[in-house]
């Protein structure tokens, strides 16, 4: 008897590119499409089986590929959608030798497109980071300048009061 592998919700990140938090919050809105072992009783730790990295795989493909609400995912998973779904093998062996790593091209590059696709991501959040740390700068010297405007009519204002009340008059 084979006993099969399970994983961590660390591994299970690393393999699906899921976020730990992400896979916690699957793994309990799909409770059950999860094995037990992957939805224990609480206090003790989650593992996750082979069939439960291809669900969480499917639901993050299902929410950021195809773009499904839950309720839709749920529908397939019910109707036996997971069957069709071809995840892609990642490696979860320790890496082989560079000649065989090169013959198994399509297994290298699932991870280096996703790594690729996260490098945009974060290449572009950092440019709109940028882009609002210019507009915070910009607005706050829009501020200051208001501010200062605002200072001088209130100036101006007190001395026409003031030349008003006495006559341009300084009083001591």
């Amino acid at each position: 008897m084979q006993t099969s592998k399970l994983y961590t919700p660390k591994e299970v990140s690393a393999l699906t590119g899921v976020s730990p938090p992400a896979i916690r919050s699957y793994t309990s809105r799909y409770a059950r499409f999860f094995s037990p072992s992957a939805t224990p009783d609480p206090g003790q730790s989650r593992q996750y089986t082979e069939a439960d990295v291809k669900l969480t795989a499917f639901i993050a493909h299902s929410t950021k590929e195809r773009a499904l609400t839950h309720e839709q995912i749920e529908q397939e998973l019910s109707i036996g959608a997971l069957e069709q779904f071809e995840r892609p093998l990642l490696e979860t062996t320790p890496p082989a030798a560079p000649e065989a790593a090169a013959s198994e091209s399509s297994a290298v590059s699932v991870p280096d497109t996703q790594l690729q696709a996260m490098q945009a991501l974060l290449q572009a959040a950092q440019h709109r980071e940028q882009e609002l740390q210019a507009e915070i700068t910009r607005l706050q010297q829009e501020l200051n300048q208001a501010q200062h405007a605002l200072a001088i009519y209130q100036g101006q204002r007190r001395s026409q009061w003031w030349t008003r009340l006495f006559g341009g008059r300084e009083v001591r």
